[in-house]
């Protein structure tokens, strides 16, 4: 069964989020899908004891923490 939520985020974030499924040609929703299947994983990859979230830009690695 489907669920259905409705969602509130800062006009800033919500312009981004926009911007970001029109340039990618896909529509808002599944930007937002996406975006929370990426939340998953981070998440029950930080609960893992033995792995980490890495993000690489360059020379410089940040670990991600899911708080």
């Amino acid at each position: 069964m489907d669920k259905r939520y409705n969602l509130v985020m800062p006009d800033d974030m919500a312009r981004r989020v926009e911007q970001i499924a029109r340039t990618e040609k896909i529509t808002l929703v599944d930007f937002l899908r996406r975006c929370i299947k990426i939340g998953i994983i981070v998440y029950e990859l930080s609960k893992t004891d033995d792995s980490a979230v890495l993000l690489k830009r360059g020379s410089i690695t940040e670990r991600i923490y899911f708080l």
